[in-house]
């Protein structure tokens, strides 16, 4: 099971992900194609980072959505 992140860039999102890799899980995420010094910490541990793409998701994944985005943006 996968859990994805969408805005895994976010201070709040990206230090959530890294704890939840840290306790084992698989994790993975989506934001912007633009530099944030939160990914830094990200890749270093191996977290997968793609665009913003609804055709990342996938059925068998956990979804971890921040308050930044609404639940009719289908764009994740």
């Amino acid at each position: 099971m996968t859990y994805y992140f969408i805005g895994i860039k976010g201070s709040g999102m990206s230090s959530l992900a890294q704890i939840m890799h840290g306790l084992g899980y698989d994790v993975m995420g989506s934001d912007k194609n633009e530099h944030f010094f939160t990914e830094v910490e990200l890749i270093k541990k191996g977290i997968k980072i793609v665009d913003f793409n609804a055709d990342n998701i996938k059925e068998n994944m956990i979804i971890v959505q921040g308050n930044a985005f609404n639940d009719d943006q289908k764009k994740w």
